[in-house]
């Protein structure tokens, strides 16, 4: 048997671990129960108790390791949300390389990226686009998942903007 590791511990810790020694015995074996390690309790002149981890029996097995499965993708560094009851909107917002995109695009609408610079200017804004368009848009800036900026639009010609930094 190789020793492992070596804890001092007192009797009261041994005790409420439902472990007991004889103190007048030498080195006494602990049982472990369903543990692969057996334990050596040896009590000391100062009332302490040495604690011996010996290595496991040869039959003992290692389980494998499992693999953890890769984490979620991390949510965008920057993200643009268009959501509400209007159709489609006129949007105008600033791109992952810092020019601006002018589309029309329908409701709901994402762009986002992950590489934003600290500093870089966020905008998005949206206008209801349609005369007998009597939806609403709601239009969001999130950094790093959380919401940072934004506003609401009723009705055409009605708009919403938001804007800020990184």
């Amino acid at each position: 048997m190789t020793m492992v590791n070596r804890l001092v511990v007192s009797l009261a810790v041994l005790t409420l671990a439902g472990y007991a020694y004889d103190a007048s015995a030498a080195a006494v074996p602990v049982d472990t129960a369903a543990a692969s390690t057996q334990l050596l309790a040896a009590p000391r002149a100062d009332g302490l108790v040495d604690v011996v981890a010996l290595a496991s029996s040869a039959d003992d097995t290692t389980p494998a390791p499992t693999q953890t499965p890769p984490p979620d993708p991390a949510p965008f560094a920057i993200e643009y949300r268009v959501t509400g009851t209007a159709a489609h909107c006129a949007a105008t917002y600033e791109n992952a390389t810092g020019g601006t995109d002018q589309n029309r695009v329908n409701v709901p609408f994402t762009y986002g990226w992950n590489d934003a610079k600290p500093g870089a200017f966020l905008y998005m804004s949206c206008q209801i686009d349609s005369a007998t368009d009597h939806g609403d848009l709601f239009v969001a800036i999130y950094k790093n998942g959380v919401l940072y900026k934004s506003a609401t639009a009723t009705a055409f010609p009605s708009s919403a903007t938001a804007s800020g930094s990184y």
